[in-house]
């Protein structure tokens, strides 16, 4: 690639699917036809494309073929502006995925046909083209080449300079040649060659930009020319003007043996140590050998960025201990010849094990987690954009990053698993750097066995979401100005959790676990979101459950449930809980018909308090819990059970303020006296509570009377 691709209701119409050009990659592209439709897909290089297959896809769900297998997951980090998505992946090479309508993606590959280079060689090692354009042999002098440089770039500087182009329409130049010196120096060769009919002019320009005739050829030519223009520096040029072409072909050269053209191919094939095929993705000077050649810094070879992301307009790639970022608002572009603050930022990290960045994040200054260290990325002042002339990388604390998990920005702080896979850190911004606390330590056994990833919810409050190895989430809720830190851990019954995602929500945010089940002996993979808060707290449709559906119709007691065959499920219908229910042959079967029910899988809530002790009651000392008292809000009436241990609980009283309870109920407020605990004399009391799904509950307080 590149292709152009019109679909349209006429031949080179393009009513269903607007010119777009498709990179090297694989697309889905969905349109409505209404008769007959016609697709072109078209090339403008002068280099061979090839297009693999082009196929009407059947309906249903679309699938791309991507470059990542499943051992690459870990490693999988990206970055988005708008509704392009950019990867990079340790071992792979970088890719985008493109949105380019509701039904519409592509995955490409992310091409930059202008670098970025490894240091220009300095052996006499020499790179000899087959031709200045389309698709060529590069032959080495000694064995250089390697089968995992296709795909690779390389830079060639020619000695002397050489443009070419074969032309067969209007308003078509060659690219130019720089002149410089005096005398004969200034001499250059001019050739016409092929069949043709109009008129070719050779073009002179003082800044490449604004052209001049020279001389007007209407027959073939081959002659040397001298401008005569002493110590000037000028570009020539030869082509068709507008409406000066007729018909046929020319084949336009001009030659000068002074100066350099630098030009640019990309490896498509490998022969040998010595020889590769490439195509010429920009104009090479000279067919001659030339030691001034440079590789491209990305290849199967030489490695690939392993992190990326956006700042100040470019496009960072760190990894292989390089930071590498694009020039301003041109995310493709890495040309080390681009001159200004906005021009292409290469610099080596060069402290520590750097051949992996864990991480990469764009926070107050642009941080990235390697194997040994965290590294800071900033210019010399404090709010100054970094510039090609004004960019230093310096360690910034020395935990080291665990490479399989993505680290997350939290306002100005970074969070991220230390090396251990086991440990949570927070970095934060400090006087002259960052500082990291752990956010594990007065829980350090929580992320054993190690992290798969983490993704932060903001809303209702803020919560990191730990996915563990062991199918499990540790789920932390904090805040920074109270201080405050509670860890909680979220299982799924037998289900494996391998996942977490955080979607911006209005209330609250979306929260999905991906959840690997063995359901009626089959192994599944769901996507379950969470609930919101407001949907867990009792009325016609209460939320609490594993992986549930959802029935909003007519009165019914059949309800579909076929994910869950087999199943022993909790069933919430109108307000009411009618579980548990097994599903069979897809469906639950109600003894009453409703309208709103919920139907998924049971699960439990467990709080179990530290050693209790009190002012006047030592921890060691033997005492019991006399009395509890509680404050409940949107609490089913038997959603609570309390006691000294999960062994031996207790429901809620049946009788409050000398009235029965409903048990069918919802308390909106509970706080009523005091409650008589089932507790016994031992130096280690404990207060435990349990919930179940799918009745609501919430606890805001306990008060605990003791007694030695």
């Amino acid at each position: 690639g590149p292709v152009t691709l019109r679909v349209g209701s006429v031949s080179g119409g393009d009513e269903y699917i607007t010119e777009v050009e498709l990179n090297t990659g694989e697309h889905s592209l969905s349109f409505t036809p209404t008769g007959i439709f016609y697709i072109r897909l078209q090339a403008r290089l002068r280099y061979p494309v090839l297009v693999d297959s082009c196929q009407i896809a059947a309906s249903g769900v679309m699938a791309i073929t991507t470059p990542w297998a499943e051992v690459n997951n870990p490693y999988i980090r990206s970055t988005q502006s708008g509704d392009v998505v950019f990867v990079d992946c340790y071992g792979v090479r970088p890719m985008r995925i493109v949105r380019r309508a509701a039904n519409s993606w592509s995955v490409e590959d992310y091409v930059s046909n202008l670098g970025p280079f490894r240091n220009e060689n300095l052996t006499a090692t020499t790179i000899t083209p087959s031709a200045l354009t389309g698709l060529i042999t590069l032959t080495a002098s000694t064995a250089i080449f390697n089968s995992g440089h296709v795909g690779a770039l390389f830079r060639l500087r020619s000695n002397g300079q050489a443009v070419t182009l074969t032309s067969s329409s209007q308003n078509t130049f060659t690219n130019s040649i720089l002149v410089t010196g005096t005398d004969t120096g200034r001499t250059f060769g001019l050739t016409i060659a092929g069949t043709w009919s109009g008129t070719i002019t050779l073009q002179r320009s003082a800044d490449n930009i604004t052209w001049k005739d020279v001389i007007a050829y209407v027959a073939n030519a081959s002659t040397t020319l001298v401008d005569s223009l002493e110590n000037q520096i000028l570009y020539y040029r030869i082509g068709f003007k507008t409406g000066q072409y007729t018909a046929g072909t020319a084949v336009m050269d001009l030659v000068y043996a002074a100066g350099t053209i630098t030009g640019i191919a990309r490896v498509s094939a490998f022969t040998s140590a010595t020889v590769v095929t490439a195509f010429v993705v920009k104009d090479l000077g000279s067919a001659t050998a030339s030691d001034k050649w440079s590789e491209g810094q990305w290849s199967t070879y030489r490695g690939f960025p392993s992190a990326t992301v956006l700042r100040e307009g470019r496009l960072y790639h760190v990894g292989k201990d390089k930071f590498n970022a694009s020039v301003v608002d041109d995310f493709t572009n890495h040309n080390a010849d681009y001159v200004g603050d906005a021009g292409p930022i290469s610099r080596s990290i060069g402290e520590g094990p750097v051949d992996t960045i864990s991480w990469l994040v764009s926070s107050q200054h642009l941080l990235a987690g390697g194997g040994g260290a965290e590294f800071m990325a900033r210019s010399d002042a404090y709010g100054s954009p970094i510039t090609p002339f004004n960019f230093t990388v310096q360690p910034t604390t020395k935990l080291g990053s665990y490479p399989g998990v993505d680290a997350v920005e939290v306002d100005q702080s970074v969070l991220f698993i230390d090396k251990s896979g086991s440990r949570l850190m927070n970095l934060s911004p400090g006087q002259g750097g960052y500082s990291a606390t752990d956010m594990t330590v007065l829980y350090p056994e929580g992320l054993l066995p190690y992290t798969l990833g983490i993704a932060v919810q903001r809303n209702p409050d803020t919560r990191v979401h730990c996915v563990l190895s062991n199918g499990t989430v540790a789920l932390l809720v904090f805040d920074k100005v109270e201080d405050q830190k509670s860890w909680i851990t979220v299982n799924s019954g037998s289900g494996f959790i391998e996942e977490a995602f955080v979607l911006p929500g209005t209330a609250e945010d979306e929260v999905y676990y991906s959840v690997h089940r063995t359901v009626n002996g089959s192994e599944v993979r769901y996507l379950e979101k969470w609930a919101k808060e407001s949907e867990c707290v009792g009325g016609q449709l209460n939320r609490q459950a594993d992986s549930f559906v959802l029935y909003t119709s007519t009165p019914t007691t059949t309800i579909p449930v076929a994910h869950l065959e087999g199943q022993s499920c909790v069933v919430w219908a109108d307000g009411l809980d009618v579980g548990p229910l097994t599903v069979t042959g897809g469906a639950v079967t109600l003894l009453i018909a409703a309208s709103n029910v919920v139907v998924g899988l049971p699960y439990t809530a467990r709080f179990k308090s530290t050693k209790l002790a009190q002012s006047g009651i030592a921890l060691a000392s033997r005492k019991r819990v006399r009395n509890i008292g509680i404050l409940l809000l949107n609490t089913h009436a038997q959603g609570l059970r309390y006691g000294p241990d999960f062994a031996t609980l207790d429901a809620l009283p049946p009788v409050e303020g000398g009235d029965a309870v409903n048990q069918t109920g919802i308390w909106g407020d509970y706080n009523y006296d005091h409650i008589s605990f089932n507790g016994s004399y031992t130096v280690d009391s404990r207060l435990c509570l349990e919930a179940a799904a799918p009745r609501p509950c919430t606890v805001l307080a306990c008060i605990i009377e003791m007694e030695i």
